[in-house]
């Protein structure tokens, strides 16, 4: 389900591109191609991508003509407050394709050079998705210092007679392609005596903490930091993995017809 899920969504990100280049209307100078192709895809973004505050898109090319034949040097995408599901809200979202070519008959992407994407979430977006995914954990709350994540819980004992308050700071490790797991600073846990238990509850009922499968693109992570109040997660786009979900849909269409 997931798969197909992603697949459906590849498969609109590769119609909008495709029909960049379909339209007879872009004539003119290359800035003015770019700046009509850059608000023709921005305009599908909502669908392609979620709803959102705002979108904005830059088209970056050789010529006008190259924008023509499908031919794009970099399509660089920027979303704030975009709306992933119920659950997450990223308060901007990054994402740069370079050397896209595009088959503007077939309407479907032919090749991406390289694909890279960034998202940052407030304190306030981290701690109503981690609620969210974890409603089964009392007292649980996330939030933000200067460098790390914290969270608080309130475990039960090993015998289940009393909930123990805990809060520890940690970071977020990348764990396979699109989850990232909390992983405690065991120098504060030392320093403020956590129980074991406690921290092993934290640990096994809270990963993976944030998992980013729901994006419109499948996401490779690299990194995850935090700084000036925002948890900031980076990494790569497979693009040989768009082309494949985007293709399998486009045969699994072709079958069923």
């Amino acid at each position: 389900m997931r798969t197909g899920f992603v697949a459906r969504r590849i498969l609109v990100v590769s119609v909008a591109v495709g029909l960049l280049g379909l339209t007879p209307l872009f004539t003119g100078c290359k800035s003015t191609v770019e700046n009509e192709a850059g608000k023709r895809l921005n305009a599908m973004l909502p669908e392609i991508l979620g709803p959102a505050q705002k979108y904005s898109t830059n088209v970056d090319a050789d010529s006008a003509g190259a924008i023509l034949r499908g031919r794009f040097r970099q399509v660089s995408i920027e979303g704030l407050g975009v709306i992933v599901n119920p659950k997450m809200t990223i308060d901007r979202l990054q994402l740069r394709f370079a050397e896209v070519e595009v088959d503007t008959k077939a309407k479907k992407l032919r090749s991406i050079g390289s694909a890279t994407f960034s998202c940052s979430l407030s304190g306030e977006n981290l701690n109503h998705y981690v609620v969210a995914q974890r409603p089964d954990i009392n007292g649980l709350r996330a939030s933000l210092t200067r460098d790390a994540i914290r969270i608080d819980a309130a475990p039960q004992d090993p015998f289940k007679l009393v909930a123990v308050p805990v809060a520890v700071e940690g970071k977020l490790i990348p764990h396979g392609a699109a989850k990232l797991d909390f992983r405690p600073d065991m120098a504060k846990v030392a320093a403020l005596s956590i129980p074991r238990f406690a921290l092993d509850f934290v640990e096994a009922r809270l990963n993976p903490l944030v998992e980013l499968s729901g994006l419109a693109v499948p996401v490779k992570v690299e990194t995850a930091t935090v700084k000036d109040g925002y948890l900031t997660i980076t990494g790569t786009v497979e693009p040989d993995e768009i082309l494949r979900l985007g293709n399998n849909l486009d045969n699994a269409a072709t079958r069923s017809q």
